[in-house]
C-alpha cells in the first residue's frame, strides 16, 4: 500500500486517558455510529475506532468497518479542526455496501468537529 494513502500512526490514538476523556464527551448519534470530539493543541487530528465484539461478532466484518472509518478520516482530515475523534459502532451494519456507513461516518465527524 502507498504510504500516501494510509493514516499515519500518528493520526491514531491509542492512550486510556485519552479515550476515557473522549467516552466522557458530548457525542453526535448517526444511524450505525457514534461520533465524539475533544480539541487536543495539537496540529492535526487523531482518530479511535471502536467496534464492539457483541455489535459485529465477525472478525473480518469488524476490521472491515474500521478500515473504512479510518479512510473516510483520511480523507476529511485536511478540513477538520485539530482535535481527537472516537467513533464507535453501536448498531450491527449488515449491508454489502459500505456507501451508506461512509456517508454516516462523514456527517458524524463534521458535526462532532463543530461542537
Amino acid at each position: 500500500m502507498t504510504s500516501g494513502l494510509r493514516l499515519p500512526r500518528a493520526a491514531r490514538i491509542r492512550d486510556e486517558v485519552i479515550l476515557r476523556a473522549l467516552q466522557r464527551a458530548g457525542r453526535v448519534r448517526g444511524h450505525w455510529f457514534v461520533a465524539a470530539a475533544l480539541a487536543n493543541g495539537l496540529d492535526e487530528s487523531r482518530l479511535a475506532v471502536r467496534v464492539a465484539k457483541r455489535v459485529m461478532k465477525s472478525a473480518v466484518a469488524r476490521n472491515r468497518i474500521r478500515r473504512c472509518v479510518r479512510e473516510v478520516f483520511r480523507q476529511l482530515r485536511p478540513g477538520l479542526a485539530p482535535s481527537d475523534f472516537l467513533v464507535s459502532l453501536v448498531q450491527p451494519y449488515r449491508n454489502r455496501s459500505l456507501q451508506a456507513a461512509r456517508q454516516d461516518i462523514e456527517r458524524l465527524l463534521v458535526q462532532a468537529a463543530s461542537r
